[in-house]
């Protein structure tokens, strides 16, 4: 995120619920009580306090935003694609919950 943009959940301002499945993903990432705040007030999130809460993984100054996209795409283009495509498919399973609570026979 740039430092002059914010981030927002309208769905409740134009009398919308917020999905079944990001619901889930927000209280994971953020808590309950924070998730229920954000979705039920629609009020924006600083790109500062978004990054505290986990809802941006950096923030950079306005005109920078295209020079850090461009150098992480840069820094994961020379990986494994194939290493790449799983640690997303794993970091993604890991979120759910019930995830590594299985055991092996």
């Amino acid at each position: 995120m740039t430092e002059d943009s914010y981030f927002i959940v309208p769905e409740t301002n134009i009398g919308a619920y917020y999905t079944w499945g990001c619901t889930p993903r927000l209280v994971r990432m953020v808590g309950a009580s924070k998730a229920m705040e954000i979705i039920m007030t629609c009020a924006p999130i600083s790109s500062q306090e978004a990054y505290r809460l986990n809802l941006a993984n950096k923030v950079v100054p306005k005109g920078a935003l295209m020079d850090a996209t461009h150098e992480f795409v840069a820094k994961m283009s020379s990986k494994s694609p194939t290493c790449i495509r799983i640690t997303k498919k794993l970091a993604s399973g890991a979120s759910l919950k019930g995830f590594g609570n299985m055991f092996i026979c």
